[in-house]
């Protein structure tokens, strides 16, 4: 529910900029055909409803996601106006006022956007309730009145006439009304009927209880209001000719009665502005060819600059910036990843930037990180010795001196936060959490991008290793892909690595076993000489575990270097058998975006086979 809260603030805030203009716009169109201020309000309602537009660069929205999805879990909240000022008169404090502390067991940005998601809810409540009372009062209110003709009825308990009735409508008029008067009035009413005023008129309520909360949303409806009035009785001036103005005006005044313009119904004819309706009625004109098309070239532009978002501005590699976020986002990951063991081995990077929030400060990157760590020999050629691919967040600040982040020498960015999911059942839920709503089905997409990603790893080695083989150069830098993708980095290949002692798949100091179901593929890498291993059990996770091993009997203990975590596998032959049981828990990952169910990446009872030297 949180959720769909901030959605709706964001596109109350959205269509804000769009009441704005049409209010600005209804007083430079004061010649234009009243219908025109109509159609402009209808263009505030499609903004209000629709969740989603068309990216134009011609949008003149400042952003459509004020405050972002993870605006409840980033650890340094802020809000994306899309005004540089704005952002920087507000975010410190909003940051300083809602960031999580270590000791407080509730997020303050969670718990006053839930608190403000009830508001929300009971404020619906609340409008919806009166829009039914006010239905109910007047229906018992009309239920003793005569048939007059057509669907035209008397009624002694009315003061003004009105419609009443949204699929059925009615016009119900007061029992003593003047004849003459009956007749403009009828021709009013009729007129909204035309215009279909009795559904547009309630739609409009249901929105105002939707966006209650938003003051220009409230302007934006009494005007609305007022402004189908007005057309009406432009477009009975324009049937019955300019003669019946007076006479018209006099009705106006006869009819009019006090009552609220809040309510959804009914349509009353001397409800809203009489006396500025009185004015327009007697100073009426039929506009003229270019004042009409003005008013809608004005309109198609209120659609083409209101309507649509501003487009996303994820890095395309084109610019020097560009170029600048994505070495960076490559150190970045780089640097999170490399530990003592990776010294041993080639590692690199390949990152598919799914999408991007930047304000004026800051720039958070969505994307799916691949991470391999290689090494290479005549004999096996290239061989994975670890890696990861996940799904991860960076956000990382512009344009301030970098002190004491990844890439020190830069002083464009600063890294401010890496996040990614935790493993097992948490996986799925924090993604949900962390990524924008447009962006979650490709970050839970396990499949879309990894046979690429992974071949774009594997090609940046080999290309690594061959310029080495041949003498080409050993820089072990690959500037790789431009904007959407990271590229490789050497990461201090051993000097000795020609010997073939690091990289194989089993020598005499390493020996390998693999377990790939057809979901997803784990690895253990024994190093006999110096008591170490390795284990990568999942594809889909960061974390590595490296350490010591033992032999008990037949069972193989490993003990991760951190102490947090053990594994036991049991001796079979040639082979390891993986015991759940014995174990530290695994993770359970969702490997089909279609399905929920979750599977482990190691079962108990998992084989790892032993690879034979040149496999």
């Amino acid at each position: 529910m949180e959720a769909l809260f901030l959605k709706v603030v964001n596109m109350s805030i959205a269509a804000g900029w769009l009441v704005i203009a049409v209010m600005l716009l209804r007083l430079l169109l004061k010649k234009a055909p009243k219908s025109a201020a109509v159609l402009m309000w209808a263009l505030v309602g499609i903004r209000l409803v629709c969740p989603f537009a068309l990216e134009s660069p011609l949008s003149l929205i400042p952003s459509t996601q004020t405050i972002p999805e993870n605006f409840t879990t980033a650890d340094t909240p802020a809000v994306q106006s899309g005004i540089s000022a704005v952002n920087s008169a507000v975010n410190p404090a909003i940051s300083s006022a809602l960031a999580p502390a270590a000791e407080e067991s509730a997020n303050p940005a969670q718990v006053i956007v839930f608190a403000a998601c009830v508001i929300w809810v009971a404020g619906m409540a609340v409008m919806l309730l009166y829009a039914i009372i006010s239905f109910l009062a007047t229906q018992r209110k009309v239920r003793e009145s005569i048939p007059y003709k057509e669907n035209i009825r008397l009624c002694d308990q009315i003061g003004t006439p009105f419609i009443f009735g949204v699929f059925r409508p009615v016009i119900y008029l007061p029992s003593g009304i003047d004849r003459q008067d009956s007749i403009y009035v009828t021709a009013h009413e009729k007129a909204h009927l035309r215009r279909h005023d009795h559904w547009w008129k309630p739609l409009g309520f249901f929105l105002l209880a939707i966006h209650w909360f938003n003051p220009l949303v409230w302007a934006a409806y009494f005007l609305f209001c007022r402004d189908i009035e007005f057309a009406c009785d432009e477009q009975v001036i324009k049937e019955m000719g300019p003669g019946v103005k007076k006479p018209y005006a006099h009705a106006l005044i006869n009819c009019s009665a006090p009552r609220s313009s809040l309510a959804a119904c009914p349509l009353a004819f001397g409800e809203a502005g009489v006396k500025a309706r009185i004015r327009s009625v007697l100073n009426y004109r039929k506009p003229g060819f270019w004042i009409v098309t003005a008013a809608a070239v004005v309109c198609v532009i209120l659609a083409v600059c209101f309507l649509t978002s501003p487009p996303d501005k994820s890095p395309t590699g084109d610019s020097a910036s560009d170029q600048e976020l994505s070495a960076y986002l490559e150190t970045v990951i780089l640097e999170h990843y490399r530990t003592d063991y990776s010294a041993n081995y080639y590692c690199c990077t390949d990152f598919d930037i799914l999408g991007t929030d930047e304000s004026d400060d800051r720039i958070t990157v969505y994307m799916w990180v691949m991470y391999g760590e290689y090494s290479y020999d005549s004999t096996d050629g290239l061989q994975e010795q670890s890696g990861a691919y996940i799904p991860t967040v960076v956000t990382v600040r512009k344009g301030s001196e970098n002190t004491g982040s990844a890439a020190g020498d830069d002083g464009n960015f600063e890294l401010e936060e890496y996040w990614e999911p935790r493993d097992g059942s948490y996986y799925e839920g924090d993604i949900r959490n962390k990524f924008p709503l447009r962006l979650q089905g490709r970050a839970l997409d396990l499949t879309a991008g990894v046979e690429r990603q992974a071949a774009a790893c594997e090609q940046k080695a080999l290309e690594y290793f061959e310029s080495r083989e041949s003498g080409a150069g050993d820089s072990g830098t690959d500037t790789g892909d431009s904007g959407t993708s990271g590229s490789g980095t050497d990461s201090s290949v051993p000097g000795n690595s020609g010997s073939g002692n690091s990289g194989t798949a089993q020598t005499e100091e390493t020996i390998t076993y693999r377990y790939t179901p057809e979901y997803d593929a784990a690895g253990v890498v024994l190093s006999p000489s110096d008591g170490t291993f390795t284990f990568t059990y999942s594809l889909l996770s960061s974390y590595l575990p490296r350490g010591r091993m033992e032999e008990e009997g037949d069972k193989l203990l490993l003990y991760t270097d951190d102490g947090e975590n053990h594994y036991t596998f049991r001796r079979q032959g040639e082979n390891l058998v993986f015991l759940a049981g014995e174990s530290s828990p695994l993770p359970e990952y969702r490997y089909s975006g279609d399905s929920s169910e979750t599977l482990p990446c190691v079962p108990d009872g998992a084989v790892f086979e032993q690879e034979e030297p040149g496999e």
